[in-house]
């Protein structure tokens, strides 16, 4: 029976996830309103409850050169503390000072910034469901000096029920109107470690869930 599911889950996602989100009017991180995202941190700086945790409000940017971008605002006092350009030739993380943040792992749609407790990674949502069941492999290469550093990635995508979000604590509380959840994850090949995981629903603009191995994040109503 496990099997069937399975299988009926990824036909789900070959046929609808890849025309939602290449081609239709909702696009991963382009939300047209803006979002609400509390972050937790992961031991050994651990942040117990939600109400210690730090509160996020996402937007949609663009830049007059017309870069778009997304500005990360911490709520409490609308201060944006960084902007992530999406296109152009300036792509990448940028702090309010300017400073770019130097430790990106890039790759195509791929983009993280490992040890950085803002929730602004960038996964390859469409690649993946594209692929639903078939895990992609990326490339990155990072220079330094004369060295040059590669590292390989595997993406793939796999569906979840709302009644194991719930119970592993990936979602608070159900998702009214909504069955079809998939989890984007990042491992990476030469250490088999976790970079990165979120928890999508098909045709959303942004993630329910996120994590790293240094912290925990979720959607706001």
């Amino acid at each position: 029976m496990r099997l069937i599911l399975s299988a009926i889950w990824t036909c789900v996602f070959l046929l609808a996830g890849y025309p939602v989100f290449g081609q239709g009017p909702f696009k991963p991180y382009y939300p047209t309103q803006a979002v609400m995202v509390v972050t937790e941190f992961i031991a050994p700086a651990a942040i117990a409850g939600k109400e210690t945790g730090m509160f996020w409000r996402i937007l949609s940017e663009s830049d007059e050169d017309g870069s778009l971008g997304l500005g990360f605002y911490r709520a409490e006092n609308d201060q944006r503390v960084c902007r992530l350009v999406l296109t152009g030739e300036s792509q990448g993380l940028y702090f309010a000072d300017g400073a770019r943040f130097p430790h990106t792992v890039s790759s195509g749609d791929l983009m993280v910034f490992p040890g950085l407790s803002i929730p602004c990674d960038l996964l390859p949502v469409a690649a993946a469901c594209k692929k639903a069941g078939e895990p992609t492999v990326f490339e990155s290469r990072r220079h330094v000096g004369e060295n040059t550093f590669i590292e390989q990635f595997q993406v793939d995508c796999v569906p979840v029920s709302i009644k194991e979000a719930l119970s592993k604590g990936w979602l608070r509380e159900a998702i009214e109107g909504t069955e079809s959840l998939f989890m984007i994850r990042v491992t990476s090949l030469r250490t088999g470690e976790n970079i990165a995981r979120q928890l999508w629903v098909i045709g959303d603009a942004w993630w329910r869930y996120g994590e790293t191995p240094y912290r925990q994040s979720w959607r706001l109503p």
